[in-house]
């Protein structure tokens, strides 16, 4: 099913609350979604928030799907991919990643990238990949069709075509 229109819900947490989140104390956020637990925690900040934002029309949507993958990018950038429910409405995000520096620590001023697969609205099997600049949302292009599931390796890849610093262009991947 492809909705006209996204729900508020799904929308706001990615595109305002986590984004929020992330820039306003980025290792912190990175930390948190990384460790044991992670995943349970953005569970219960998805079931906080969406009691609250959710619009009146729309169905509450659980959380089960939501999970946190940490992971390094060479030896320079440690990030997080977080995965959302299904989205079903454009600009809804299958995923989002959170880049910062490896040696950042709690409460720092460090750069952050926070990157988004967002379902299109051009239709259902059409996706694209954009990222948050402060409060400015930029289009990146086209990401991988949808007409599967998209794997957070082929979100890992799309992100990386736009490195933080020219150098990191060659930034092997490595699982964390």
């Amino acid at each position: 099913m492809f909705l006209s229109k996204p729900r508020l819900q799904h929308y706001l947490f990615a595109h305002r609350f986590l984004r929020d989140k992330a820039f306003g104390n980025p290792a912190a956020t990175v930390d948190d979604l990384s460790r044991d637990g992670g995943s349970q925690y953005l569970k219960m900040l998805w079931m906080t928030t969406g009691l609250t934002s959710k619009d009146p029309e729309d169905e509450f949507i659980e959380p089960d799907d939501i999970a946190c993958y940490p992971f390094l990018i060479g030896d320079k950038y440690r990030a997080v991919i977080v995965e959302f429910p299904e989205p079903l409405g454009p600009t809804e995000v299958f995923f989002v990643a959170i880049v910062i520096p490896i040696d950042a620590k709690r409460g720092d001023k460090c750069p952050c990238q926070y990157f988004t697969l967002e379902l299109s609205s051009d239709g259902p099997n059409d996706t694209v990949l954009g990222e948050w600049k402060g409060s400015g949302h930029l289009n990146c292009g086209l990401g991988p069709p949808s007409g599967g599931i998209i794997s957070k390796k082929q979100l890992s890849l799309a992100c990386w075509a736009k490195p933080m610093t020219p150098g990191s262009m060659n930034a092997s991947l490595r699982n964390g």
